[in-house]
């Protein structure tokens, strides 16, 4: 009896790490999209500084606010929309988005950025935000029936007989081997339902 709840425990926690596996595996690819925002913010950063090169060029002197700066388009704007916060001091100045948020301080989508420090410490996605603002629902669908699929098959694979009689270090090297096959077909499986376009 102890065999069968043990062997139960270790087919879900084998099952979980194939699924958490599976999400992290897609990762890169999902949170390259994402960077897409910071990189248009930091390109109209870019926008906001040649503005105000010519404008210092033309008046000795910086402006006292983007309003100043004869910018066509929305390139005061963050990719979330929010004004880029422009503060100057003396003969120098910061452009600054407070991130996704648009709050001052946070972690990962939620950190701040500047013009001249674009990734911050701390402005890693984190895995909560990763898996609510990137990971698409087929994604997570993806891992889950990949994450079941190799739990059932941890199951079926190491019936209790099997346990019993195998030593301790061959079962630990089947059971790597098989985490390491249903690991590498759950990446496959979900990576391909990545949303691509197509």
């Amino acid at each position: 009896m102890k065999t069968d709840y043990t062997r139960i425990i270790v087919s879900c926690l084998f099952g979980l790490a194939v699924n958490l596996l599976a999400l992290l595996a897609s990762a890169d690819s999902a949170i390259a999209k994402l960077g897409t925002g910071r990189l248009l913010t930091w390109s109209n950063m870019h926008v906001i500084k040649q503005a105000i090169a010519e404008y210092q060029k033309d008046k000795h002197t910086l402006p006292t606010s983007l309003n100043a700066l004869q910018i066509k388009g929305r390139y005061d704007r963050d990719a979330w929309n929010r004004p880029i916060i422009y503060t100057k001091a003396g003969t120098r100045y910061t452009l600054t988005s407070y991130g996704m948020d648009g709050k001052p301080g946070g972690v990962g989508l939620d950190t701040d950025f500047t013009l001249d420090n674009p990734r911050p410490k701390g402005s890693r996605i984190t895995f909560p935000q990763y898996l609510m603002y990137v990971a698409p629902p087929e994604l997570g669908f993806a891992a889950c029936i990949s994450g079941g699929l190799a739990g059932f098959l941890c199951f079926r694979v190491f019936p209790p007989e099997r346990i019993a009689k195998t030593h301790r270090v061959a079962l630990l090297v089947q059971f790597a081997a098989l985490l390491l096959g249903t690991a590498i077909i759950a990446t496959l499986i979900t990576v391909l339902h990545v949303p691509t376009g197509h």
